[in-house]
């Protein structure tokens, strides 16, 4: 049973004098649910290294909340990110990192081009009326920062909050400047 009662007087009277939150928020599942949707889906979210996308072919697969993504550069040099769901069957079509030309479905070897676009389908002349226009993966949002790989699934290119944005400089100034003992 959940702990969640957000109209509870004592509780608002306890947080506005800085009290700590009730323990048992930190396994409800009904918070996790609240602040997955209310905190981190509208948020942009570190997904890796900016530099794991150096090349045509490189991929990123990762979790924003709750959601699988998958970050590539394509062949055009251009990075993208789309859910991480085979339009099939829901299965990851990527894990990990690393370098391919398309991304692939284990499970019925669904084929999708580094845009997004669905390449071969099998058996999919079969169907009537099967366009594979329509089964493209789903887009997300990805920002390239200096050395950060940032996306949200609830934004439009180039709307990175500032920020977010800065933290990439400052990582960088940081790394550039920093030596290692030993």
């Amino acid at each position: 049973m959940s702990s969640l009662d957000l109209t509870d007087r004592t509780l608002s009277d306890s947080l506005a004098t800085g009290m700590a939150l009730p323990a048992t928020w930190y396994s409800d599942p009904d918070v996790l649910r609240l602040e997955r949707d209310r905190i981190f889906a509208g948020a942009w979210q570190y997904l890796g290294r900016a530099s794991a996308l150096d090349a045509p072919g490189a991929f990123l697969a990762g979790r924003i909340g709750h959601v699988p993504v998958v970050a590539v550069r394509g062949k055009d040099g251009i990075v993208r990110a789309f859910k991480n769901v085979c339009r099939h069957r829901a299965h990851l079509v990527a894990e990990g990192e690393g370098c391919r030309a398309t991304l692939q479905c284990p499970y019925h070897a669904w084929t999708y081009d580094l845009d997004g676009t669905l390449l071969r389908a099998p058996r999919s002349e079969r169907e009537p009326g099967f366009d594979a226009a329509d089964w493209s993966l789903f887009p997300v949002s990805v920002e390239l920062q200096p050395v950060l790989l940032m996306a949200g699934y609830r934004f439009r290119h180039g709307q990175l909050i500032v920020p977010y944005a800065s933290i990439g400089a400052a990582i960088t100034s940081y790394t550039e400047t920093s030596t290692v003992a030993g």
